[in-house]
Formats: structure tokens, sequence, C-alpha cells
């Protein structure tokens, strides 16, 4: 679980963040959502330490954060960020790798069996042995999310549940539609299996038909939360977004659909 009590930050004279709180649940998978520059990517720096907080804390499974030794915090906590760039030739299994640094296991058959796992939930099955500067960038940031994946992870096969937080940013922006859905249910079974996932997102479709809990920001604070067809509503976005917006149920599951026009 994840907690978070009046976080702000602030970056010179601008506020990113003005007095968040919020609880991220284990089992839940949280969606952060807004217009840009609304403070969600700021919120996810601030929680895993990128950015210092300029008044509130973090507590990761009741710890505050600042309590956590690097190591053992990276165990708990991995990130997926929003663009992952990368000037160095390394093969995909060795850059996902580079993610089971904290748990400085030299069983090297039970690393390579994490890594592999993690590759097959991120839709990268065949891509071990590829260079990552050879990528497209939606394969790029599948291998990042499955980077995030193996740093949490503890055993092979097994996805990472229990006291892990998967933070990301827009982690389905480079995707295409096959390859979203492969990541949404990677994110989904975390959720089930006990982890806590927190996720910046602009498709709110995608929001709708796998988030279970919404975070709506506007002007660096929380305009809305809850579940998504309490928050994806037409006056919430209209406020939130200046635009007109639409929100129909689909027929099948009646999950909220929204539109623009």
């Amino acid at each position: 679980m994840l907690i978070i009590n009046n976080v702000s930050v602030k970056r010179g004279v601008k506020t990113c963040v003005n007095n968040v709180s919020a609880r991220f649940r284990a089992g839940q998978f949280t969606a952060l959502v807004g217009p840009n520059g609304a403070g969600k990517s700021s919120l996810l720096k601030a929680i895993c330490g990128e950015w210092p907080r300029s008044s509130g804390n973090v507590l990761i499974n009741g710890i505050d954060s600042t309590k956590l030794a690097a190591k053992e915090r990276a165990k708990m906590m991995a990130v997926m960020p929003q663009h992952p760039r990368i000037s160095f030739d390394f093969r995909v299994h060795e850059l996902v790798r580079l993610g089971r640094s904290p748990h400085s296991n030299h069983q090297v058959d039970s690393e390579n069996d994490v890594i592999d796992y993690c590759l097959q939930i991120a839709g990268l099955e065949g891509y071990a042995q590829r260079g990552v500067l050879t990528l497209s960038g939606g394969e790029l940031q599948r291998v990042y999310l499955a980077k995030a994946i193996a740093q949490i992870s503890t055993k092979a096969a097994i996805l990472p549940g229990k006291n892990t937080v998967l933070l990301l940013d827009e982690p389905t922006s480079a995707l295409d539609m096959a390859q979203q859905l492969t990541a949404m249910n990677g994110l989904r079974e975390i959720a089930r299996n006990g982890g806590t996932v927190v996720a910046v997102m602009h498709d709110l479709n995608l929001v709708s038909c796998f988030a279970d809990h919404v975070l709506l920001m506007q002007d660096a604070e929380v305009l809305e939360q809850g579940a998504p067809e309490q928050v994806l509503q037409p006056k919430n976005l209209k406020d939130c977004f200046g635009c007109n917006v639409w929100v129909d149920k689909r027929a099948s599951d009646k999950k909220v659909i929204v539109s623009v026009g």
C-alpha cells in the first residue's frame, strides 16, 4: 500500500504539486489523469523521491519512505519513466537485468528466469538478444516496462504483488492497440496479485476499462477521485480539460466510453 499525505512540490517559483493526499491500495490499479501540466508526472516524481518534496510524506507499506534504505526501497517500488532514453546499445536482456540490481542474486539461472518472464509479460518474447538502439519507441517502452516489473519481482514465473508498488508514467503512449492490451492486462494482473499500481494515463477509455481508481488532477491539485464511472463524468472532464466531452456506456459491459466533440 502507498499513502501520501499533504504532498507539495515546488520547482523554483512554480508549484508543481499542491497539498495532495491520497491512498493507493494494494490490489488496486490507480490512474492519474488530467490535462498537460496538471501535476501528474510531478506527483510520481515526488512519490519516488526523484524530486524533493517541499511538504508532506510518503508511506510505503506503512513505513516513511525516507526511513527506508535505497536498496530496500528499490525492492518495493519501481518506476517506469515517461521518456526512456538510452545511448548505449545494450541487449534487451541486459537492460532488463539492470532492474535486478537491488536483489544481488548470483543465481544466474534463476535471474534469467525472472527476466524472461518479465519480457513475456511485456509482450517481448524473442527480443532478448535485440540491441535496444534498433528498437522502435513502442518496443523500447515495453523494455522499460519489463525492467520495472523485474525490479520488484521476487521469483520466476510469479508476478510481483504483495508489498510492491509500481509507478508508471504514460506506459502505453507509444503502443499500438494490441500492445496496449498486453501491457494493461499485465498491470491489472500485478494489481490482482496484491500489488499497488499507479499510472499516469491520457487514454481515458483505457482508464475506464482497466483502472479501479482514478485521480483527476488540475492545476497541481486533485479535482476528483474515486471509481472510473464516478470520476469520468462530463462535467468533471469539461471543467478539467475545457472542452465538450461525451460520456456513454459500452453496451457489452457498461464501461464508460469518452469522446470529444
